[in-house]
């Protein structure tokens, strides 16, 4: 099989991963029953982080967020080397609800730029299928 190149480097040099089929030449992934997504935000330390969390929780487009404590965050903004005290949020969804969980976050997110960083993980079959349920309407 000759191998495709991208700015990726050699397509066909890639390894096979879980539920992925080479067709003509283009490395296609089929979603599973398994996979999930993390997204991770911040706010400002003062900001009502439950209040944002119950609302995506409340519209199904998370089915958990952990506030976690304040903490120090230091970053550049705008060429200049900031800190200020952050809280985390840890967002769990389904790789489906992405874009309707940002588009919403931009919305509802007092920062000009929130930070909005998506893992994608692959999740125990049951937690995958209460992910689901937990994000779409009558689950």
């Amino acid at each position: 099989m000759s191998s495709v190149n991208s700015s990726h480097g050699r397509l066909g040099a890639w390894p096979k991963k879980r539920g992925t089929d080479m067709l003509l030449g283009i490395a296609m992934v089929a979603s599973s029953n398994t996979d999930a997504a993390i997204v991770l935000t911040t706010l400002g330390a003062d900001a009502d982080a439950a209040a944002l969390a119950r609302t995506l929780v409340e519209e199904r487009l998370a089915a958990c967020v952990n506030v976690l404590p304040p903490m120090s965050s230091l970053y550049r903004w705008k060429g200049r080397l900031e800190q200020d005290r952050e809280q985390q949020l840890v967002i769990k969804t389904t790789p489906g609800r992405v874009a309707a969980l940002e588009a919403r976050l931009k919305e509802l997110h007092p920062y000009e730029l929130p930070e909005f960083v998506v893992l994608d993980a692959t999740a125990s079959a049951a937690y995958a299928a209460w992910l689901r349920d937990s994000t779409t309407a009558g689950g």
